[in-house]
């Protein structure tokens, strides 16, 4: 029996006349003969449901003896410039062994998907674990690449918003519920011992404290924790003389560092509380029920979404 060949093949939409570009170990003793299979990418597989099999066809382009030379034809087929044409189905340049690309050198790079595309990568990509090759693979791609000031900036503002939303209260939950009860490991608390070692009895330079300082401008020094918690007991404090006065002994803080937070974090929360009610719900009433009503809110109000939501039940139930 012949020994089985390595084949460059050619899969046709009928329908449409995209192509997809592979290679492939041929099951069949003649390489020439269609063994069943038309492509493993996620977008060719995508588009044999849509279409079904039938309205596909491969053809044989190349037969080769080793899986190396193979893939270096491939390699010469499947280029970048092939890949970013609409007039195919294939993803990745060809190869298999190419480094991965990040940023203009992707192919991808530029690229909006619409939600079909997004959904469609999500659920192919489900319960897909990447290899261990993979991943050292990516890492050292990210290696040395230095984001500039605008990308951290952006990705900053993002996490705030995301983390301002419901979604981010969902995913701080999450997060709480899976970090519940668990310890760190001796080694674990031994590495994070060895990297605070050697500060002990120093002190920072004037210079050091000054770029620190500049650093934690407009930086929301306070767990959030601890400003939503705050902003409750604002909301529930009697507006009646010297409450400033009881919240700065309940928290164990001077009077003037709460007249900094009331005008940093709550500063419509100093109105007399039947005020605060009555316009809060009049906001909620008038605000479209779309999403993100509650983080437009959260902003409109200087607090929280947690705020948000304990407010609406505590007051606005009936406006829902």
């Amino acid at each position: 029996m012949a020994s089985r060949k390595y084949i460059i093949y050619l899969t046709t939409n009928l329908l449409n006349g995209v192509v997809y570009k592979g290679v492939h170990l041929n099951r069949k003793s003649d390489p020439y003969e269609f063994d069943g299979y038309l492509g493993s990418g996620i977008d060719i597989k995508e588009a044999i449901k849509e279409f079904g099999r039938s309205n596909f066809k491969r053809e044989t382009l190349f037969v080769l003896d080793t899986k190396e030379e193979a893939k270096n034809k491939e390699r010469e087929l499947v280029t970048p410039e092939f890949v970013k044409l609409d007039t195919n189905y294939n993803r990745t340049i060809g190869g298999g062994d190419w480094p991965v690309l990040v940023g203009a050198n992707n192919p991808n790079y530029g690229k909006v998907f619409s939600v079909e595309t997004r959904t469609k990568i999500s659920k192919a990509n489900k319960g897909r674990i990447v290899p261990e090759k993979i991943c050292k693979k990516i890492s050292n791609s990210h290696k040395g690449v230095k984001l500039s000031k605008g990308h951290c900036k952006k990705i900053s503002e993002g996490l705030q918003n995301y983390y301002a939303s419901p979604k981010g209260d969902i995913t701080r939950e999450k997060m709480r519920k899976i970090s519940k009860g668990k310890k760190h490991t001796k080694e674990t608390c031994e590495k994070i011992s060895k990297n605070h070692v050697g500060f002990d009895g120093k002190y920072h330079t004037e210079e050091s404290c000054k770029k620190i300082s500049e650093s934690n401008k407009g930086k929301n020094t306070l767990l959030l924790g601890v400003i939503k918690q705050r902003q409750l007991d604002i909301m529930e404090e009697p507006k009646t003389y010297g409450w400033k006065t009881r919240l700065a002994k309940k928290w164990n803080i001077d009077n003037s560092t709460v007249t900094a937070f009331i005008k940093k974090y709550a500063s419509d929360l100093d109105l007399p509380f039947n005020k605060i009610i009555e316009c809060r719900r009049l906001d909620i009433k008038n605000i479209p029920k779309v999403w993100g009503w509650k983080t437009r809110l959260s902003k409109k109000w200087n607090i929280n979404s947690g705020c948000v939501n304990y407010f609406i039940k505590k007051y606005a139930l009936d406006l829902i």
